[in-house]
């Protein structure tokens, strides 16, 4: 595998575990609004 390829695989598994995180954090409700309407514009 070259180098790039194993680059953007990488950096597409980080994205992924970004949104996972910013969906987990959007759906909390012990979280603050205004964290979670944060997360939400983040994901989009």
């Amino acid at each position: 595998m070259s180098k790039r390829k194993r680059k953007a695989e990488i950096y597409e598994q980080t994205i992924g575990q970004a949104l996972t995180i910013l969906k987990d954090i959007s759906e909390d409700t012990t979280t603050p609004r205004n964290i979670r309407r944060d997360a939400k514009s983040a994901m989009d």
